[in-house]
């Protein structure tokens, strides 16, 4: 009878733990995740940040958190596994009563892209492996990888264009917000050249000199294709992954000259969207981040043939 009892006793035990560890990992566990930056560039360093609190009285023995993320995010130590463009990287804690958790894991980011965290799998179980408990947790942890810049000359022939607002020495339309000093009146100056401020103090009639200038607009065409025919994206990917960085390099150079871009390409942002890249023409610095967007987010896919492209655009 001795013996029956103790064996109730354990039976109860067992099935008691198993039923408040695993009501205090279904309802007691909290876990959120996040990256220390949200924008940074191909090459840059970060950091992925883990949190989880028990908020029970009951510690977690042991749970394993599995992480779905790409394969060019590199999780420096972890224990990680890589199937195709993903990559697979798992976590143990041991969490006692009221316990807070924070772990840091050291990231290099390899590939421009957008690349989002939005569900991690929690595994624990019993203290005896007879029961295990899983359930998915929904986050939101987002970071865009902008393309690094590029040494133009070592990749192409150097390139003068970058000319920005240029003194030209032909007779063209004068500049009236180019002032370019002043000189005495000669019969059939306009009127409304006049500097009446130095008019007055030198009692001469002084006109106000503009010069000629030329402004350069610079359109960037950005071919996703490899070649001709591509039917299920791009078949070269390393080769348009360098005209992105090009472009990127181009478009940093044209914002310090203020030389108006625009951004034309026969790729997309999204697989949903009907219509390829085509973008306004500026140089302030909102509009060179709108671009930098555009590159990190491009699709390896075009949407329409580069031919067509400029036969509609040009």
């Amino acid at each position: 009878m001795t013996i029956i009892s103790l064996l109730i006793l354990v039976a109860l035990g067992m099935l008691l733990q198993r039923i408040l560890l695993g009501w205090g990992f279904e309802n007691r566990i909290e876990y959120d995740c996040y990256f220390t930056k949200k924008e940074v560039f191909e090459g840059d360093e970060l950091f992925f940040i883990e949190v989880i609190y028990n908020r029970n009285v009951i510690p977690v023995p042991w749970m394993r958190v599995e992480i779905n993320s790409s394969k060019w995010l590199e999780f420096a130590n972890s224990n990680s596994t890589i199937a195709q463009e993903k990559r697979y990287i798992t976590s143990n804690f041991a969490i006692k009563s009221y316990q807070k958790v924070t772990r840091k894991w050291h990231l290099r980011c390899d590939k421009r892209g957008v690349y989002d965290i939005n569900i991690i799998t929690l595994i624990s179980g019993d203290l005896f492996g007879g029961e295990r408990y899983s359930k998915p947790v929904y986050v939101k942890a987002d970071l865009v990888v902008f393309p690094k810049k590029v040494e133009l000359n070592d990749i192409l022939s150097p390139i003068n264009y970058y000319n920005g607002v240029n003194f030209v020495r032909r007779w063209i339309m004068e500049d009236p917000f180019t002032y370019a000093g002043s000189r005495n009146y000669i019969p059939g100056d306009s009127i409304n050249k006049i500097d009446w401020k130095l008019t007055s103090k030198t009692n001469d009639v002084i006109i106000k000199k503009h010069d000629y200038t030329s402004h350069d607009d610079l359109t960037i065409f950005l071919n996703i294709q490899s070649q001709e025919t591509e039917y299920f994206g791009t078949v070269d990917k390393s080769l348009i992954e360098v005209g992105i960085k090009i472009s990127a390099t181009i478009i940093d150079n044209v914002l310090e000259n203020k030389i108006p871009v625009k951004l034309l390409s026969n790729g997309i942002i999204d697989f949903k969207d009907k219509k390829y890249v085509i973008t306004k023409s500026a140089y302030n610095s909102k509009h060179i981040y709108y671009l930098y967007n555009i590159l990190a987010k491009i699709k390896l896919k075009s949407k329409v043939n580069f031919d067509k492209l400029l036969d509609n655009e040009l």
